[in-house]
């Protein structure tokens, strides 16, 4: 007992440390033992099968290879080894504390005109355009949806440079929306609504994905769910474009850490095609191939 309070208390003292867990023998519970994992978020890591297979291997005692002359002795049951071959592990992570902006937060950076991370001007804002077009220069999208768009700019870069040939962009905020299609909404290539993360994405399918710096601004549950909304919307063989600040954000989640999970949550079905690391961010450019043991967010086992 006193093993697991010390993590816990751990957190209490620093705040900023994650608590993480690792699923071991909670998958030996029976299916009337209540699962102490109430507020926990699961996810699902991708592994080297043959790897995690010789480490298995190693633990000799428990499968049987010291003790060879005891029946009663313990050893790991099949099904259990048989769990093992999968291509992925099961984690849970603690939720952070704190809570992430409300819409009136972004209401009042907009207001007047407002354009408070200067992305029409900075040199960080065009130079982080520039180089996220010149990642996705791998191929010609046909459909793109640029979750966060703000005034459109990145949307509609993507339409001149002919990377993709029409853009959906989404925005909590209808006066950043207003703004964007002021500027760009009378192409027929682009189109700007306003809609909340996760519950208002578009329903048509996606071959490419942009989510530029606006996961830190989602707590854990929203992530799960915007995972789950977009694994149904996007196309498989679908590309997803994600940018994340690397500094200080004031949000429970960093950048970094909102960008290792929301990945996380789509298990194996996500494959890296390229990582830009810069001084204040990083870009991740991955290939969406779902499979079936890896749906987004299926932690396994229900107890």
């Amino acid at each position: 007992m006193q093993r697991r309070r010390l993590p816990r208390r751990c957190a209490s003292l620093r705040p900023h440390l994650r608590l993480r867990y690792y699923f071991v023998w909670t998958m030996r519970l029976a299916g009337e033992t209540p699962y102490r994992g109430v507020g926990l978020l699961p996810f699902r890591l991708p592994v080297d099968v043959e790897v995690k297979a010789r480490a298995t291997a190693c633990h000799a005692s428990q499968l049987g290879h010291v003790v060879d002359d005891d029946p009663d002795g313990f050893t790991l049951p099949p099904w259990f080894l048989d769990a093992q071959s999968a291509p992925y592990e099961i984690h849970a992570l603690a939720p952070m504390p704190g809570a992430v902006p409300p819409p009136e937060h972004f209401a009042e950076l907009y207001a007047d005109d407002g354009d408070p991370w200067h992305a029409r001007s900075s040199r960080y804002e065009v130079e982080k355009r520039a180089d996220n077009c010149a990642q996705l220069d791998v191929r010609c999208y046909e459909r793109g949806l640029d979750i966060g768009c703000g005034e459109g700019h990145l949307a509609a870069e993507l339409v001149n440079r002919a990377i993709v040939r029409s853009m959906t962009g989404l925005d909590r905020d209808a006066g950043i929306v207003a703004r964007a299609n002021g500027a760009y909404g009378q192409r027929s290539e682009l189109r700007f609504a306003t809609g909340a993360l996760p519950d208002d994405l578009p329903e048509v399918p996606f071959d490419l994905v942009v989510v530029s710096e606006v996961l830190y601004f989602l707590d854990e549950p929203a992530l799960v769910a915007l995972a789950q909304h977009l694994s149904n919307r996007m196309q498989t063989g679908a590309d997803i474009l994600v940018v994340s600040y690397l500094g200080e954000t004031g949000t429970p989640l960093s950048g970094r850490a909102a960008h290792d999970l929301f990945l996380a949550l789509f298990g194996t079905a996500l494959t890296t095609l390229s990582l830009r690391t810069h001084e204040q961010y990083q870009a991740e450019l991955l290939r969406f191939s779902p499979r079936d043991e890896a749906a987004p967010a299926d932690a396994g086992p229900s107890h």
